[in-house]
């Protein structure tokens, strides 16, 4: 997802049609070439990082907190990208947002959990080995509402809304 944000912000746009050793013997290009594909999965990042200018100033400041980047970082990337053209500033706007996420062990679970907060997934699970049966499926996002559950809304401390 994100090699097509910034594959984007160097200017290196995907073909607009698919490469011929896609394509089924006989068929026509695919009307939806990779040019859409490289769109389709930057809108999806612009999402996951609480830029897409439709979203709720709520969700946004939930994702600023669940990746650790300061919620006005989001919000003037937002109101870039909403006054940017082309798919070359989109990539650039992605990749700045893409360097303020902190270097953290839980990088990966902090995205995945933004997912959720963002509606592009489902509730998170992560398989912990071990244990009597083997192992053991937890939820890596707790609801909120739940004893010790996260918070879905503005929090006043990092990132803990995952099963200990």
């Amino acid at each position: 997802m994100f090699t097509a944000a910034l594959e984007a912000s160097r200017g290196q746009a995907w073909p607009r049609e698919a490469w011929p050793w896609t394509l089924e013997a006989g068929s026509a290009p695919a009307a939806d070439g990779l040019w859409a594909t490289q769109l389709r999965w930057m809108r999806r990042c612009e999402v996951l990082l609480g830029l897409a200018p439709e979203m709720t100033p709520s969700t946004r400041e939930q994702l600023a907190w669940q990746l650790g980047v300061p919620c006005l970082v989001l919000i003037a990337s937002s109101r870039s990208l909403a006054g940017s053209r082309g798919y070359l500033a989109r990539g650039q706007i992605i990749e700045h947002v893409l360097c303020q996420l902190p270097t953290r062990p839980r990088l990966v679970d902090d995205l995945v959990a933004a997912g959720y907060v963002a509606g592009l997934w489902g509730r998170p699970s992560r398989w912990d080995p071990g244990g009597a049966g083997g192992g053991v499926l937890r939820p890596l996002f707790r609801d909120a509402g739940t004893p010790g559950g996260a918070r879905r809304g503005p929090a006043r401390s990092g990132p803990t809304t995952f099963e200990s």
